[in-house]
């Protein structure tokens, strides 16, 4: 089970059991396990900021403002909660701007080796071809798909937010070595689809999101291999073998 999941699951099992441990009287109003879930909420918010993931921190943010509501003399509901997400969302692509700028038309470092992208941005709903050894590839709020061909595909990029990005790696002929395939998903679901002659390394992460499909497998040592990283927030990223 992923980590991080199980972290949240705890949190949020926790959370609802002295909801009812309150209301039956079995714990006073202002209880210590309740500060002390305050207090891991912030540290993991702060944590996250840290790291630029702004949507799993405004989510534990709004948590520990429901459940300190009363105290707080604010209204527990989902506005909290709504406002929460919007705040992450627009924090989000505000960061991811900036970092697309510096990246844009210019070679950036990965594993101590010059890359330069191929980049693709779409907001509307699409189909096109993507070429090119590292590509990367952003869509916002639309619906679109994606068919990478590569004759040595070494790194994709795939970010989405608020949409639906397909992605077929089913022409490509991966980088014997290593290839690296990182997916970045908020609010929405990202497809990728892969041949059957690859080994997977799936190291996806997911904060209240879910992932579908095979985890790690190994093939055939002649198969090249395959390293999927990335993190899911809030969404779905599903993986289909072809």
């Amino acid at each position: 089970m992923n980590k991080r999941n199980t972290f949240w699951g705890l949190i949020l099992i926790f959370i609802s059991l002295t909801i009812m441990a309150e209301i039956t009287g079995l714990i006073e109003s202002y209880s210590i396990v309740r500060l002390a879930w305050t207090i891991i909420l912030v540290a993991y918010a702060i944590s996250k900021i840290f790291t630029l993931s702004f949507i799993p921190a405004s989510i534990a943010g709004a948590i520990a403002l429901n459940i300190n509501a009363e105290y707080l003399n604010i209204e527990a509901s989902n506005s909290i909660f709504i406002a929460s997400i919007l705040l992450g969302i627009g924090l989000t692509l505000l960061t991811k701007n900036m970092k697309r700028n510096k990246r844009r038309n210019k070679t950036v470092i990965i594993n101590g080796k010059d890359i330069k992208f191929t980049t693709d941005k779409s907001f509307n709903t699409t189909s096109e071809n993507i070429e090119g050894e590292d590509v990367y590839f952003e869509n916002n709020f639309g619906d679109n798909s994606r068919y990478i061909q590569s004759n040595n595909l070494k790194t994709a990029r795939i970010e989405n937010n608020l949409g639906h990005s397909r992605v077929y790696f089913d022409n490509v002929t991966f980088n014997p070595q290593r290839a690296i395939v990182n997916a970045e998903c908020n609010l929405g679901k990202i497809t990728l689809y892969f041949p059957s002659n690859i080994n997977l390394q799936n190291n996806l992460k997911t904060t209240l999101g879910s992932i579908k499909g095979p985890a790690s497998f190994h093939t055939d040592d002649r198969y090249p291999t395959v390293f999927l990283d990335g993190e899911c927030n809030l969404g779905e990223i599903e993986i289909v073998i072809l």
